[in-house]
């Protein structure tokens, strides 16, 4: 089946929340109208509303290194960060209610298609390449370790200079194993206008999204809203994949396309200034969240929003 044919299929209402690091997807009946919400507790929204399909990797069920690590249902091995113990605990627990309830539960590969939402990335074969690198696996866990503290050691954090015709963004990005794994999505918001979901993907994965998008013959330039990957990290994108995402640096400043951020309301370091002058640069104004709700419509009314403002060019980031 032809990527375009995926995408034209009518849905009612679409839910994408994320579980760190494992992203998740349901078909709901909130309502007649797609919709993007975020929940803490993804396990009490499907619990609470009437499901059709659930959309979640299962990498407990790819892997033993994984699958070992819980007991009863709950993960067993304090040596693991307490951030991933509760992402895996909450994956866990939604697989539990999911199965109760009946939900049918599909893992999101690429070239899964319902309705409006297209997945284009990852593949199966990439998804099992990066599970030995989970920093929940043993082996990969002595290297994040010692990772972080190589980290610590270098807190000072300095400034560059940038302007519209200076960028500092390298393309030596390095992005975890579990923000690879990332579902991406294409979304159709309208005839020839669609939405690029990235979730944490970082640049291996996204290309391989680009790579899958390129050989069905999708153009790019559909894209009028990009989510910008992983609260505008510097360590997920690179000038030369934004070049192919977004289309070159322009020579003036003007808007070809909308890209949100989620960041919260008091993080220094997200959105990194970097990236999101990177993105205007290359026509994508870039609005962050900063804690805050902000709404993208495609072909609806404004509902009572106001315009929310967008990040600017900044003449000083951080090195």
């Amino acid at each position: 089946m032809t990527f375009a044919r995926l995408a034209e299929r009518r849905i009612k209402t679409w839910i994408i929340f994320r579980v760190s690091g494992f992203p998740v997807s349901s078909q709901s009946t909130l309502g007649p109208r797609r919709c993007l919400a975020l929940f803490s507790a993804p396990a009490n929204v499907v619990d609470s509303l009437k499901v059709g399909a659930l959309w979640m990797h299962l990498p407990w069920n790819h892997t033993q290194d994984i699958a070992k690590l819980f007991k009863d249902g709950r993960v067993t091995d304090f040596s693991i960060r307490d951030k991933m113990v509760k992402s895996l605990d909450a994956a866990k627990d939604l697989e539990t209610v999911a199965k109760k309830r009946g939900i049918p539960i599909t893992e999101p590969f690429t070239g899964l298609g319902l309705g409006p939402v297209v997945v284009i990335g990852p593949t199966l074969a990439y998804y099992e390449s990066l599970l030995p690198d989970f920093r929940c696996v043993p082996a990969a866990r002595q290297l994040s370790t010692a990772g972080g503290f190589i980290q610590k050691m270098v807190e000072a954090v300095k400034s560059v200079a940038e302007s519209w015709d200076i960028e500092t963004l390298s393309d030596s990005c390095e992005t975890a194993a579990e923000n690879n794994s990332s579902t991406i999505l294409a979304v159709k918001a309208a005839e020839g206008k669609w939405w690029f979901l990235t979730a944490d993907a970082g640049e291996p994965a996204l290309n391989q999204a680009l790579d899958y998008l390129t050989a069905k013959g999708f153009p790019l330039s559909n894209f009028n809203f990009v989510q910008i990957p992983h609260h505008g990290s510097e360590h997920n994108v690179g000038p030369t994949l934004l070049d192919r995402m977004l289309g070159p640096k322009l020579k003036v400043d003007a808007k070809t396309k909308t890209a949100f951020v989620s960041a919260a309301k008091e993080a220094p370091k997200h959105p990194n200034k970097k990236v999101t002058n990177a993105f205007r640069r290359r026509g994508a104004y870039p609005y962050g969240t900063n804690g805050y709700p902000i709404y993208h419509f495609t072909d609806s009314p404004a509902r009572g929003w106001g315009d929310a403002p967008v990040l600017p060019i900044y003449t000083e980031v951080e090195e």
